[in-house]
């Protein structure tokens, strides 16, 4: 379905299956009366499918019950810009997602080009001077916002997940290794 109109469909389907397995979840661990266990959902190039309204406005729920249903949402997109393809400025989606990037607890910015400052500045509330230090960012440096603090970073993983992680390997022209 990559590249076609079914994404969305398929996307909207899989949010469906995904909020009932939540819901069921959180009520047998409620007639349990225990803590229902915790869940991560992780949306990788989240733009793809963020231009669809009613996806849009189920991420947007589960920003705002993640506590409650007991998950951890993380949206990955390369660039804020990336947002910008949603769809039309100022559309529903757009500001949901504009709401999204507000609405997160902790920020994780690995290197940014230029030409994403500004952005950065004015939707992220980062100072000038987090902004500058983007461009220069090595590979496994990011900038992590926590609250109202910044902190630099630089990560390490271990070698199963640099191979889980590694994505360079089809610019390489084969399997490449991990750096």
């Amino acid at each position: 379905v990559k590249g076609s109109a079914a994404l969305n469909i398929l996307m909207t389907c899989a949010a469906a299956w995904i909020q009932s397995i939540l819901a069921e979840r959180k009520r047998a661990a409620e007639e349990e009366d225990r803590t229902s266990p915790k869940l991560t959902l992780v949306l990788d190039e989240a733009w793809r499918v963020a231009g669809e309204t009613g996806l849009a406005e189920w991420l947007q729920e589960c920003f705002k019950l993640c506590r409650s249903w007991g998950i951890q949402v993380i949206l990955v997109v390369h660039r804020l810009t990336d947002f910008g393809a949603v769809g039309d400025a100022g559309s529903r989606a757009a500001r949901i997602l504009e709401g999204l990037i507000s609405d997160a607890d902790v920020q994780v910015i690995f290197a940014q080009p230029y030409d994403q400052l500004e952005l950065i500045t004015s939707k992220l509330g980062r100072s000038r001077t987090e902004a500058e230090i983007l461009p220069l960012l090595r590979r496994a440096e990011a900038i992590w916002v926590v609250g109202s603090r910044s902190y630099l970073n630089h990560h390490r993983i271990s070698a199963f997940e640099a191979d889980a992680t590694y994505t360079d390997a089809r610019m390489l022209g084969g399997r490449g290794e991990a750096g």
